[in-house]
């Protein structure tokens, strides 16, 4: 037996009739938190998020996309409760919905990134001790991607579980090295053992990093199928710079 996911990946960067069509579904609480943000092309880009992610769930569920209810679990992680586990990750012009079966139990995360310069202290910060001495022996030239292959997975991780800012990132531990298989080497809680996790990375190209995380409990997740766009990603829609993780 194996969990079945599918993924969708498409392009935030619309047209104005493609915008009005992917935003009227919207519930009013999605419009102000798109109102929230300062940039308007931030603000386009949550809204075509959301919009497209109700239009992907309608067709699993049979609902009409505005009639979807989304409940908040943790500290804010949407569900459908009678639909299937999603999660939704959006970053440099491009969003990622992973969806598998609704079953007992499991807990359902992917994280993309945008790559781009970022304070070395961050590391220190967001790493575990073991995850810190993998990142000391890499070269130069990988030390970004397996920042962001740490990143991502770890990102994946909480977002699975929906914890969200209140787990301490350095209480677990993420295989980092741009050769080794992505995994969950060991949890220190709160979050489930390391056992129970299954980690993917997504190959999403040399300016991007991802990954599917999700607790599974032994059962092994995958085939992962590509449903919308493709991979790997080339470049973003509008070619924009990013701002450095600090």
């Amino acid at each position: 037996m194996s969990i079945h996911v599918d993924l969708w990946i498409w392009h935030l960067d619309r047209g104005k009739d493609a915008l009005a069509e992917l935003t009227w579904p919207l519930s009013d609480h999605e419009r102000l938190r798109a109102q929230s943000f300062i940039k308007a092309s931030d603000r386009t880009r949550f809204a075509v998020a959301r919009g497209r992610m109700r239009q992907i769930l309608s067709g699993y569920t049979g609902q009409a996309p505005g009639l979807l209810e989304f409940h908040t679990v943790s500290r804010g992680k949407p569900v459908l409760r009678d639909g299937p586990a999603f999660n939704l990750s959006h970053a440099g012009g491009w969003a990622a919905l992973a969806v598998a079966p609704q079953m007992e139990d499991l807990e359902l995360g992917v994280d993309i990134e945008a790559i781009r310069p970022i304070n070395p202290a961050v590391a220190t910060k967001a790493f575990s001790p073991l995850e810190q001495a993998e990142m000391r022996r890499l070269l130069p030239a990988g030390w970004m991607r397996g920042f962001f292959n740490g990143w991502t997975r770890k990102e994946a991780v909480i977002k699975a579980t929906g914890v969200g800012l209140g787990v301490d990132l350095q209480s677990f531990d993420v295989s980092l090295l741009p050769d080794m298989p992505a995994r969950v080497l060991h949890s220190r809680g709160p979050l489930p053992p390391a056992s129970d996790w299954t980690l993917v990375n997504l190959d999403t190209g040399p300016g991007f990093c991802g990954a599917v995380a999700a607790v599974t409990h032994g059962t092994a997740l995958g085939p992962i199928s590509l449903r919308e766009g493709r991979l790997p990603l080339l470049g973003t829609p509008l070619n924009q710079a990013h701002p450095v993780v600090t």
